[in-house]
C-alpha cells in the first residue's frame, strides 16, 4: 500500500494515509484507523475535499499521518 498516491484538492500528491477522517453531509463523521486500498479508491472517486495533516516516516518513506476529507454538502 505504500505506493498508493492521492491527489489533494490543492493538487498536491501524497502517500497512503495512516488514518482517514471523513465528514459526511448528514453531519456524521467516519474515522478509519487502518484504511484499505478499496476505501482509499472509494474516497478518491467521491470528489470529497481532502487535506492531509501531519507526516509519518519509516525508513525514508513518508506518508500523511491523517487524511481529513469532507464530502460535498457536508457542514464545514
Amino acid at each position: 500500500m505504500q505506493d498508493e498516491k492521492l491527489v489533494l484538492s490543492t493538487k498536491a500528491v501524497i502517500g497512503y494515509p495512516k488514518i482517514v477522517v471523513l465528514d459526511k453531509p448528514d453531519g456524521s463523521r467516519f474515522i478509519d484507523f487502518d484504511p484499505t486500498q478499496s476505501e482509499i479508491v472509494e474516497l478518491k472517486n467521491s470528489n470529497a475535499i481532502v487535506q492531509s495533516l501531519g507526516t509519518e516516516c519509516d525508513g525514508g518513506d513518508c506518508q500523511p499521518l491523517l487524511l481529513w476529507a469532507r464530502e460535498q454538502g457536508a457542514i464545514q
